[in-house]
């Protein structure tokens, strides 16, 4: 039984059970109590046993009655504690950001799409008021399909909820937000909970430059400095972070590809284009099982700046993945 706890908690780093998805910790942990009933029950009646000639029936149950009570009492303040306590002063989502919700729910449009941050109570807005979001929280299982989908969507919100509850190497502050130009509406706020609106400028210019981003061609190329992986890199490590510098931007296309014009995308790519809003960097951890070993994977990135200068584009860098 320890053995076979120790296995799960070992493959939620390494997921080589099959199942993982459904073996996370925190959910096995819910099952101790299925397996370790009989023992404790087994240990139970033979601690009976022995007591039942030693103690009365009458007293017996008395002790057993009280310290069922005092087992109770003790597993309810260790929970309150260790989880209920803490938990409250670090959730996420805190009275402003429910007032927020309420609000998203009945001022904006249902097909809505907003920019949020992983950190904060964002990733409640699509349970709270049916409205999509860039950063989900998702399953594991399809996590890389659904992120990739949902950053293809250009985002005509931005919210900033009331507590960061740990921090991300991107996230949206309101000095970011009111840095783009034209200056993003303040739609609504309550305390540190804010939605902000792109203006009709700054979100026409992302509607009509959308698929020129993804599809066409950089106007200005070499213009978005790319920072990390180096050209020629060999990437052993598992976890696989691009870096480039924003140069002004505030929407990204990420492209990824196994030909150095880009005319074979790594599939997933080739349904749901990677955009990200505001981003400096783009995680693609989740699509290393997606790339041949030893083989160059070539990469670069296209930026949306404004209207006149329209879209700009990096060089051509490429990593491979070594063993």
């Amino acid at each position: 039984f320890v053995l076979a706890i120790v296995a799960i908690i070992i493959n939620a780093r390494y997921q080589w059970l099959p199942g993982s998805v459904f073996l996370l910790p925190d959910r096995a942990g819910a099952m101790i109590p299925i397996f370790a009933a009989p023992l404790i029950g087994s240990m139970f009646l033979r601690t009976h046993g022995a007591l039942a000639g030693i103690i009365s029936r009458r007293r017996l149950r008395q002790l057993v009655g009280g310290s069922s009570v005092a087992l109770v009492c003790l597993c309810a303040a260790g929970s309150y504690g260790y989880y209920i306590r803490p938990g409250l002063a670090e959730a996420p989502v805190t009275r402003d950001d429910l007032r927020a919700f309420e609000w998203i729910k009945h001022n904006t449009p249902p097909h809505a799409h907003i920019a949020n941050n992983y950190s904060d109570a964002g990733i409640w807005i699509p349970m709270m008021t049916g409205r999509t979001v860039s950063v989900p929280h998702v399953n594991i299982i399809n996590w890389s399909e659904t992120k990739l989908q949902l950053a293809a969507m250009p985002a005509r919100y931005i919210y900033i909820g009331a507590r960061s509850v740990y921090s991300l190497p991107f996230e949206w502050t309101p000095e970011r937000v009111e840095s783009l130009r034209p200056t993003p509406k303040l739609a609504f706020s309550s305390g540190d909970a804010r939605l902000y609106q792109l203006q009709p400028p700054l979100a026409d210019v992302i509607s009509a430059n959308f698929h020129k981003l993804v599809e066409g061609k950089g106007e200005i190329a070499g213009a978005i400095g790319l920072v990390s992986p180096t050209n020629c890199a060999v990437i052993t490590k598992p976890h696989i972070m691009l870096r480039w510098d924003p140069s002004g931007c505030y929407l990204f296309n990420i492209q990824l590809s196994l030909c150095s014009n880009f005319d074979n995308p790594l599939p997933v790519y080739n349904s749901y284009p990677a955009v990200q809003l505001g981003a400096s960097s783009f995680d693609i951890t989740p699509l290393r099982r997606l790339m041949p070993r030893d083989r160059p994977i070539y990469w670069r990135v296209r930026g949306l700046k404004n209207s006149v200068q329209g879209v700009l584009e990096s060089e051509i860098r490429f990593f491979q993945i070594g063993k």
